[in-house]
This record gives structure tokens, C-alpha cells and sequence, in this order.
């Protein structure tokens, strides 16, 4: 239980986080709402740990590998993101660097 107390307050935690950085971000970068997406999909997870626990301990390698999956490409789309928005501003010269 222990364990899905850790893992329910860790997406909770990063959820909140990765919100908050995502609207600081709205003026900086497009595609910020991939970041808040994330976000959102960890405190969906936190709430599903929180309201079942027993069922979340059974379940847990597969919550958190649908987690990962989801999570992973909804990054994986942010970083691409970010690395045109870092072309975008970089300096025809600085980009040979």
C-alpha cells in the first residue's frame, strides 16, 4: 500500500507541476498544451490510484505502462515542438554550431 500511496502522490505532484509550467511556458512556446496534456494524464492517474487502491496495487504494472506509453509520446511531440521553436530563434550561423 505503501508503494500506491508513493505512486499516487507522484503523479499527483508531477501533474500539478507539469500544469503550472505549461501556462508559465504559454507566452514562451506553441504547442504548451502537450506539456499541460501531460499533466493532465497524471492527475487522472493519481485520481484512479487514490479512489481504487486495491485494485491499483493489482493493476499497477499495467496503469503505469499505460502511463509510460501515453506519456512518452505526448513528450516525445513536445520535444519536437521545442526543438522548432529552438531552430525558430537560433541565428543562421549559430545553427552550423
Amino acid at each position: 500500500m505503501a508503494l500506491i500511496a508513493l505512486a499516487g502522490a507522484w503523479a499527483l505532484v508531477t501533474g500539478i507541476f507539469k500544469i503550472v509550467l505549461a501556462i508559465k511556458l504559454r507566452r514562451e512556446i506553441r504547442g504548451e498544451w502537450l506539456l499541460a496534456l501531460s499533466g493532465v494524464a497524471s492527475l487522472v492517474l493519481a485520481f484512479l490510484i487514490m479512489q481504487m487502491p486495491i485494485t491499483a496495487t493489482l493493476a499497477l504494472v499495467w496503469t503505469l505502462g499505460i502511463y509510460a506509453f501515453i506519456m512518452g509520446g505526448l513528450l516525445i511531440a513536445l520535444s519536437l515542438r521545442v526543438q522548432r521553436f529552438e531552430r525558430s530563434i537560433l541565428r543562421p550561423e549559430q545553427r552550423a554550431a
